[in-house]
Parts: structure tokens; sequence; C-alpha cells
């Protein structure tokens, strides 16, 4: 019988993942657990490069990295916020308090880090684009252990920790909405996204992929395709 792994490197992402999904809690248990890790592993990996690819098709594209809440421009080094030697410190520390997060989570902040794709695209013809694109935002594991210590030194423990992972499309935009959120502890391969659509997370991660980082796209009407294919062609599939 081939490891998940193998069949994941064959191209059988939908049905690795969906069967590492049907494990449940039995994804930590020998033997699925060195094999279920290496596969998620990949995938962050596959979509690092991916997100690289785009991040550097976006300048060239002179799209302008900002933020709307604080209403000024990101710096290139929190567009993309690549693990720090403190990452796996924190990983630990968040671990400790948590007990348990899910294998697609661990691999996202250990190997990716944190996103924050928010910005102005520079032709006119995006305005309406612009504020509906919903940008790829994922938070790091230093995002979320400050999170978490925020709400202890508040004396706000609690069993089931609400982690903020990202705004929803409407925070993105400053207008009103909430945080996508993951329920920690979470003994399981992957989990729910629970954001306006709950999506599993490499799920969401591969769809917001297929249209550039910006999966607000798939909503408008028209999309803007030609602009998606700049962004999208030629990338790996997760």
């Amino acid at each position: 019988m081939q490891s998940f792994l193998t069949r994941y490197r064959k191209g059988e992402h939908l049905q690795v993942w969906r069967e590492l999904g049907d494990l449940g809690s039995r994804v930590f248990d020998s033997p699925h657990y060195e094999d279920a890790c290496a596969v998620s592993d990949l995938t962050m990996q596959i979509a690092k490069r991916n997100l690289h690819i785009i991040l550097e098709r976006l300048e060239k594209l002179q799209y302008q990295f900002y933020d709307p809440l604080l209403k000024q421009a990101i710096p290139r080094g929190m567009v993309f916020r690549e693990p720090s030697p403190e990452t796996l410190n924190a990983l630990s520390a968040l671990e400790s308090k948590v007990d348990q997060l899910p294998i697609s989570l661990r691999s996202w902040f250990k190997i990716v880090g944190g996103v924050n794709f928010m910005g102005k695209f520079p032709s006119q013809n995006f305005e309406f684009a612009t504020h509906y694109s919903d940008p790829l935002v994922l938070a790091s594991a230093e995002d979320v252990l400050q999170e978490l210590e925020f709400d202890e030194a508040n004396r706000n423990p609690r069993e089931i920790f609400q982690a903020t992972l990202a705004p929803d499309k409407f925070l993105k935009v400053g207008e009103g909405g909430g945080p996508c959120i993951v329920e920690l502890p979470c003994r399981s391969a992957d989990f729910i996204f629970q954001c306006e659509k709950e999506l599993m997370f490499v799920s969401y991660l591969r769809n917001a992929l297929e249209w550039g980082a910006f999966p607000g796209f798939q909503e408008i009407s028209p999309p803007p395709n030609r602009f998606i294919s700049e962004l999208t062609k030629d990338l790996e599939p997760l």
C-alpha cells in the first residue's frame, strides 16, 4: 500500500487530504502521523512557492500593498512574513497552551509564516475589483500566540480558544465584518476555517491560489480572467 506522501506526489491531492481528514484524531497515531506531516509540509512548501511567484508578479504589475484599516502602505517584510528563528519557540509555546494544533496549521506556521496581500490595483479598471477581491491574509504563529497571551493577561482563559487567523472580506475593507477563526485545540490533519464560508483550511488555500490570492474575484461578474491568468500561470497544484 502506497503512503499518503507518495500518492500526493503522484497528484492525488484532493483524495489524500480527504482521507487524512477521515482519520480524525487517529491521524496522530502511528503509522499515520509522520506520513501526514510529510504531506502537510509538502503542501505548504508548494503554497509558499506559489505565493512567492504571485507576489513577484503583483509587484511587476505595480500592485500597491496597502492596509485600508491603518491607511498606510504595508512593508514588504509584512506582506510575506517568513518564519523566523523565534517561530519554533512560538509554536512550542502555543502548543503547550492549547495542547494540539491541526497538522496543516502547524505546517503553515512552520513553513510559510504569515501573509498580507491587502492593497490597491493600479488600473482604474480594477477599482471595483479592489474593493471586493478579498486578498489573502493569514496570521503567523507569533500573531496567534500574542492573541492567546493577551487573553491570559486579561484573565479570560477559555477551554476552546478561538484563534484569529484573518479578517473576513468585509473587515479587510473597513465595512464591519469580523475575524476568520480556528478553534483550538484541534486534533486532526486539517480544520474548518470559519469565515463567511466554512471550508477546510487546505481547500481554502487551494481556492485562494487558484484565484491568484484574491478569492473574492470568483464572486465578481464578470471576473478579471485575464488578470487572474497572469497571476496563476504555471503555478503548482495544491
